[in-house]
């Protein structure tokens, strides 16, 4: 196993999404596995017969606890996956002490470049995250709202503070995680605001182009040139496609900007973006078949009893 490596979690829905992240990483980051949480049989199978290189599968009935499974009892299926983020990070830092550093990637993200420069700016840290950085426009109430920092992109170094951090996420999400805002808290990601001030080694990342997003992608100036991707002076190291969804077949739209979090993709960020992503998205789905949208109102309880059917 590589020493640095990044994980996900992936289901029917969004295995697509999944398998163009892994193609990315593949391309861009060759030094990295990619650690899969299975959330059903049919993300398993499909992945088992595929057997691609670099990537690592974890069934969910291996995770599987006492505390999990309460958590499935009472959430959709969006809240529990969201809360098997940090429960599977940490699973697999005690699982495996030969990882010295490990980075959670939200599925539906893919990279542009190599990842090495993130790291590099992380440095000694023991975490590493990064802002939402909304536009001015939507500020403050949207950070307020939403968070300051984005829990779809975590790196967590093998050290005190880094296990400190990434148990107490893991901790907290298990007691509450929902797709809602209330008391302060809004599912994984406000929980993160409290990290610079309780864990030493929290590194905020300045790179522009390391979870680009939808919500942010209006404050740079997106070029190409030579075959790198620019925000403003950053090389773009990874977008976050959040809220993308395919409308019948093709093509799709970027659903966020309906609620004004975002601005329709236009220009570069159209054709040096969104393009390239489409096109991977396309080929995987000739490969394993078209993702369905998920139901985000289903109860977790409900699908969880299919889920321990693993081989």
């Amino acid at each position: 196993m590589k020493p640095r490596a990044v994980c996900t979690v992936m289901d029917r829905n969004y295995l697509t999404r999944g398998l163009a992240l892994y193609a990315s990483l593949r391309k861009h980051g060759p030094a990295y596995d990619l650690h899969v949480l299975c959330m059903d049989q049919e993300t398993w199978d499909i992945l088992s017969h595929l057997a691609p290189a670099g990537l690592k599968r974890v069934a969910l009935q291996s995770v599987m606890d006492e505390r999990l499974r309460r958590a499935s009892e009472n959430r959709t299926w969006k809240e529990f996956s969201i809360t098997c983020k940090s429960f599977f990070m940490f699973w697999l830092l005690r699982r495996h002490p030969e990882l010295e550093m490990l980075s959670f990637a939200d599925s539906d993200m893919f990279f542009y470049s190599d990842p090495d420069a993130v790291f590099a700016e992380l440095g000694a840290g023991s975490v590493g995250i990064t802002e939402h950085r909304f536009p001015a426009r939507l500020e403050p109430q949207t950070s307020r709202d939403y968070g300051v920092y984005n829990g779809g992109w975590v790196t967590v170094r093998r050290d005190a503070q880094g296990m400190a951090c990434v148990e107490d996420w893991s901790n907290r999400c298990l007691e509450w995680c929902y797709d809602r805002l209330e008391d302060g808290k809004y599912g994984d990601q406000k929980y993160l605001v409290d990290w610079p001030m309780h864990f030493e080694g929290v590194v905020v990342l300045r790179n522009k182009g390391a979870n680009l997003a939808p919500w942010n992608v209006e404050n740079y100036v997106v070029t190409a040139a030579h075959g790198q991707l620019m925000a403003d002076d950053d090389p773009v190291v990874f977008y976050h496609f959040s809220g993308l969804r395919q409308i019948v077949r093709w093509p799709c739209r970027s659903g966020l900007y309906q609620s004004g979090l975002m601005r329709p993709a236009e220009g570069a960020v159209r054709k040096w973006i969104y393009r390239p992503y489409l096109r991977m998205l396309r080929y995987w789905e000739g490969i394993v078949g078209p993702a369905v949208e998920p139901d985000c109102g289903c109860a977790a309880s409900i699908l969880a009893d299919r889920m321990f059917q693993f081989s």
